[in-house]
């Protein structure tokens, strides 16, 4: 199961459309029902953040503190180069550049799975 959680469900839903058509089980998420997220567990996690912002990195840490997703691989997809502190507190699998290359999340997803 991957959850994909984006500020922006257009973005969500496209993502996650692109996963579920190769055979995964996917949950779309919009960061601001995060809270809220009660589904399974997920085997990996991937993020969507729109804006470089601290609300974004907030949430990106939230994620990451969850008790359920300590040990849950996490990719994210960022509009510009993380820097090492960000990437030291997210402690991402991988994390891609936007705009996004859905082939190159595809092989990331699968290598992580």
């Amino acid at each position: 199961m991957v959850w994909v959680i984006s500020p922006d469900p257009d973005a969500c839903h496209l993502i996650g459309l692109n996963l579920s058509k190769r055979g995964m089980q996917v949950v779309e998420i919009w960061m601001r029902d995060l809270p809220a997220a009660s589904w399974a567990k997920p085997d990996l996690i991937v993020i969507d953040a729109d804006a470089p912002d601290e609300i974004a990195w907030q949430t990106i840490r939230a994620v990451r503190l969850s008790a359920w997703a300590t040990q849950v691989p996490l990719i994210l997809l960022l509009p510009i180069e993380p820097s090492a502190s960000q990437l030291a507190s997210a402690q991402p699998a991988r994390w891609l550049a936007k705009p996004l290359d859905v082939d190159q999340l595809l092989t990331m997803v699968r290598e992580n799975l």
